[in-house]
């Protein structure tokens, strides 16, 4: 039998008793994530010494006020790379909607951050689905914007925004 793991299904959708539970697994692209994680670590190992030998050589306060601020945007750029191929790898989300509530949740290995909104704030949920396959679910409220589920099927996008918009709309 033929399968293709980037296809496989990352979306479950579970419905019970008028409360809706999704889980979005991590992406399919796993080992590409783990592949930038390795670059950006090895690119930032290469690099760094170079901001290093000016340190040793010069007056120590002058070199430092040229190089300790674009070492500084060095590391901030790598710890960007970082978590963004850390979130292609292992990033999991998952949604429970119980009580008028909403609980948004995102784990990354042993990072962990929650959203609480309440269900009469949202005022729009809609599937984006553009051309070139980064489908997500969009969801608006009176302050911001969210984004759910980066990169998964279209048909996965679809299903989760009308189980979404069935259990935020009230009857």
């Amino acid at each position: 039998m033929l399968t293709f793991k980037y296809l496989r299904r990352r979306v479950s959708i579970v419905r019970t008793r008028g409360n809706l539970r999704v889980k979005i697994a991590h992406s399919n692209r796993r080992s590409s994530g783990i592949m930038g994680t390795v670059a950006a670590t090895a690119a930032l190992l290469l690099i760094a010494p170079t901001f290093f030998a000016p340190l040793h050589r010069a007056n120590w306060s002058t070199a430092a006020l040229y190089i300790l601020p674009v070492l500084a945007l060095l590391i901030g750029a790598y710890l960007i790379v970082l978590w963004i191929s850390l979130w292609q790898a292992f990033g999991v989300e998952e949604i429970v909607v119980r009580d008028g509530l909403m609980r948004w949740t995102w784990k990354v290995l042993w990072f962990k951050g929650t959203f609480d909104i309440p269900t009469d704030e949202i005022s729009h949920v809609k599937a984006v689905t553009p051309w070139h396959g980064r489908n997500r679910v969009e969801f608006s409220t009176q302050r911001r914007r969210y984004h759910i589920g980066e990169t998964i099927l279209h048909d996965e996008a679809m299903e989760l925004a009308q189980a979404l918009r069935r259990a935020v709309v009230a009857p």
